[in-house]
């Protein structure tokens, strides 16, 4: 795809992120290994990210995008977050 258009989606994508998910720049820029200032200069005074970092945010923000539908979807009586935790507290308690 066009790096100007997937520049677009990742900027609407962040900006999402932090409008309703409450991402920061810097939580963003450390999940994709990038320094804080490239995802803030690229948010805020819509700098163009390098062929690497579009490639690095673009990914790392399909695997944010998917841990959210799953956050999203779980439902803790159906399947508890910590089954081992669960079975160890269970054993102590006998």
């Amino acid at each position: 795809m066009i790096k100007e258009v997937e520049m677009i989606k990742m900027r609407k994508d962040i900006d999402h992120l932090v409008k309703n998910y409450f991402f920061t720049y810097y939580s963003l820029a450390e999940i994709c290994g990038l320094a804080q200032r490239t995802i803030r200069e690229f948010m805020t005074m819509n700098r163009s990210l390098s062929a690497k970092n579009i490639h690095s945010v673009k990914k790392h923000l399909h695997i944010i995008k998917e841990q959210i539908k799953e956050a999203e979807a779980y439902q803790p009586q159906d399947q508890l977050q910590d089954q081992d935790w669960i079975r160890m507290n269970d054993s102590i308690k006998q």
